[in-house]
C-alpha cells in the first residue's frame, strides 16, 4: 500500500528550501513542519519526568501546539461585526489573517494547506 502524504512533492520541495533558508525555528513551527511532512506532531518533543510545568508532563508540547494553531488559523474573530457600525474591527481582523498567511508562506514556502488546522487540532 502506498503511503499518503499531506502535501504534494512540489510543495515538499518548496517546504524544504524555505525551512533550510532559516536557522531559527520556534517549537510551534516544528510541529507544523512535522505535520506537513506527514510525521508525528510530537516528533522532537519528550514527556518530562521531573520539573513538570503546569502539572502536565506534555506541557511544553501543548503550549507549542496552541501557538501552532494560532499561526494557522484563518478565522477572523470579528466576523460578526462585518455588517455593523464596528466594521473597522472586521477589517483589522482581515488584515491580521492576511498577515498570518504571508508569514506562513515566508516561513514554509507554501500556502496554508486545506485541512492543516484540523490535523493540528487532532494532534492533542
Amino acid at each position: 500500500m502506498e503511503k499518503q502524504y499531506f502535501i504534494s512533492k512540489e510543495q515538499f520541495v518548496a517546504l524544504l528550501a524555505a525551512w533550510k533558508a532559516s536557522t531559527h525555528h520556534t517549537a510551534a513551527e516544528h510541529i507544523i513542519y512535522n505535520i506537513l511532512r506527514s510525521k508525528d506532531a510530537r516528533l522532537g518533543f519528550i514527556e518530562r519526568k521531573s520539573n513538570i510545568q503546569g502539572d502536565d508532563p506534555w506541557y511544553a508540547y501543548k503550549l507549542a501546539l496552541n501557538d501552532a494553531l494560532r499561526l494557522c488559523s484563518l478565522a477572523n474573530p470579528w466576523e460578526k461585526y462585518k455588517d455593523t457600525s464596528h466594521h473597522g474591527s472586521y477589517v483589522g481582523g482581515q488584515k491580521q489573517v492576511e498577515e498570518r498567511q504571508k508569514r506562513f508562506k515566508d516561513r514554509f514556502g507554501i500556502d496554508i494547506p486545506e485541512g492543516l488546522l484540523e490535523l493540528l487540532k487532532g494532534a492533542k
